[in-house]
């Protein structure tokens, strides 16, 4: 009887195993077929982002990147353009501080983190996350703010993250006729703003809503998959809020930035009773800064 008993036991151990494998297959296979961003946690809570032959780059791998050139600067941080070691994926931007607050309140590393949950959330929908370091200035830097660009192009040092390339609709803080610049817009780029909306206050842990920064070009890229959101400077969370509270928040600064002078309805209802017949047709960057000339 206990030799029944242990063969009984041994079977259904089989059976379970056998099942566990098949299920792993499964979801493996789908994320391969899938080709998305997906963001896996290992043993030791470390968040690897992989796009097939993508893994989160070390700050040694940082420290050695290659500045194409200088993408945009603000009174925070300044971006650059950088090669990535990846072989399907060239580019990256990377973001570094050039003012005291921006270290000290380690703005750099809070956006990392947002970008990371993003990226868990919806994937290929925001901007890929390629990887982050924090480094403390030691001794030998006399350090003056802003910062001398000889300081904020050394990756040794201080805080830099790395993410997805992508076209900002404005370079620089110079004003520019922003009605001239949303004309441009396609129906797949306003899409994209409603997306957008509903991303912020759909986030985990806590439901964001868009503050008034947002209503700038600056803070907008059109990057591979369309326009995506770049800066997460100016969002707050807002606990204990409802979804349609965010969602209705969120909906008034995007349609505020692309001034709509009707009604913007961001629900996803919406999109989906109104799907772009062009999804993939976006503004014209270079036709737009040529019609819209920054004003001084």
């Amino acid at each position: 009887m206990l030799g029944f008993t242990r063969i009984l036991h041994s079977t259904f151990l089989v059976i379970f195993l056998n099942i566990g494998f098949i299920l792993f297959s499964i979801a493996y296979m789908s994320m391969q077929e899938n080709g998305e961003e997906r963001l896996l946690s290992n043993e030791n809570d470390k968040v690897v982002a992989w796009t097939n032959d993508t893994i989160l780059l070390s700050c040694e791998d940082i420290s050695k990147l290659e500045i194409v050139r200088v993408v945009g600067s603000g009174k925070k941080k300044i971006v650059y353009e950088v090669k990535l070691p990846y072989p399907s994926k060239k580019y990256a931007v990377a973001k570094r501080c050039v003012d005291e607050l921006c270290m000290k309140h380690n703005v750099l590393g809070k956006e990392a983190s947002i970008l990371k949950n993003l990226m868990r959330q919806y994937g290929s929908q925001v901007m890929s996350f390629y990887g982050e370091c924090h480094q403390p200035y030691d001794g030998k830097y006399n350090l003056s703010w802003p910062l001398p660009e000889n300081i904020t192009s050394n990756f040794n040092v201080g805080s830099t993250i790395i993410m997805e390339a992508g076209e900002p609709l404005r370079q620089n803080w110079t004003h520019m006729d922003r009605s001239c610049l949303v004309k441009q817009f396609t129906p797949a780029d306003v899409e994209d703003l409603r997306q957008i909306a509903r991303q912020w206050a759909n986030y985990t842990p806590v439901r964001m809503k868009m503050g008034k920064d947002n209503r700038y070009p600056q803070n907008y890229a059109l990057a591979e998959n369309g326009l995506r959101h770049i800066d997460s400077d100016w969002i707050i969370p807002c606990v204990n809020c409802s979804y349609d509270t965010v969602l209705e928040h969120n909906c008034k600064v995007v349609s505020r930035f692309a001034i709509l002078k009707t009604r913007h309805d961001c629900s996803l209802a919406y999109s989906l009773d109104n799907p772009i017949q062009f999804p993939n047709q976006h503004i014209n960057l270079t036709d737009a800064n040529q019609k819209c000339k920054p004003r001084y």
